[in-house]
């Protein structure tokens, strides 16, 4: 989609607005994030294991909006997007390692619940 994003998108809303090539890259790395985090997301939601995504979840949201202001003031709509990208990369960190000690049987604490 971001090699192609111009296209979509002058079909999409035409040729009248122009989307900046940064903000459909930081989307695209957000697709990736996101899409990374939902392997294990998923996994862990499968065996039960959601408290550490609760506390991750609430954090973030509480995180993400003065964040999106901030970075939106000083990088337009492209730090808005960034934002999100940014504090997805915290799950993008800690749900494989809280999948890799579920599945070695070394998940202890907030990790095994």
């Amino acid at each position: 989609m971001f090699v192609f994003s111009n296209f979509i998108y002058r079909m999409w809303v035409g040729k009248e607005i122009k989307v900046p090539l940064t903000v459909s890259a930081v989307m695209a790395a957000y697709v990736i994030i996101n899409g990374w985090c939902g392997i294990f997301s998923q996994f862990l939601n499968g065996v039960g294991k959601i408290k550490l995504q609760l506390y991750s979840g609430i954090l973030g949201a509480l995180i993400n909006i003065p964040l999106a202001i901030f970075l939106g003031k000083h990088l337009g709509i492209y730090g808005v997007v960034m934002s999100t990208a940014i504090l997805g990369i915290i799950s993008a960190v800690w749900s494989p390692i809280q999948y890799m000690k579920i599945i070695n049987n070394k998940a202890k604490g907030i990790w095994n619940k």
